[in-house]
């Protein structure tokens, strides 16, 4: 709000110039703006996470938005990539992975409780985002189409790819 308040001083004048259409337009255009990113701030955004070679998919009903994700999900996999070459421990990757990225996003995204991440063998149809993370270092994001919606166990089948990382 505070941008629109200064695009309201600096456009006073075609207030009185232009009967305010202009003003009016610009601080609607502004206040539309900041809404849409207080909602997506507020708004849940459920969201799996896939590890190539591990059946159990993390789920978590908030926070998945990649602007929030991504960056957490990246610092996290290359300390642990680093980790698993420093110490040349490559037997069951998935499964350390998997159960260190529920710790971790556990923490991310627990205000009072863990009861929004949890871990099991089934698709949710409620998940906006899907991040599968592979062995050879990659991040894929996909997001659900139809099919998907309509059927969660076609897992990344029933998704299109959005970014890889």
């Amino acid at each position: 709000m505070r941008t629109c308040l200064v695009r309201l001083s600096a456009h006073a004048e075609v207030r009185h110039n232009r009967q305010g259409y202009g003003l009016f337009i610009s601080i609607f255009v502004c206040a539309l703006s900041k809404l849409s990113q207080f909602r997506q701030s507020i708004m849940p955004t459920p969201y799996h996470i896939l590890v190539e070679g591990n059946p159990a998919l993390i789920f978590a009903s908030r926070g998945g938005s990649p602007d929030k994700v991504l960056p957490v999900l990246n610092r996290f996999l290359e300390k642990f990539w680093r980790e698993r070459e420093t110490f040349g421990e490559y037997v069951d990757t998935p499964e350390c992975l998997v159960a260190q990225l529920t710790v971790r996003f556990g923490f991310e995204t627990a205000e009072d409780d863990f009861s929004n991440i949890r871990v099991g063998v089934k698709f949710n149809p409620k998940a906006e985002y899907l991040y599968a993370i592979g062995l050879d270092k990659t991040i894929q994001v996909w997001t659900p189409d139809d099919a998907y919606l309509n059927d969660p166990e076609l897992g990344l089948k029933g998704c299109r790819l959005w970014k890889t990382e």
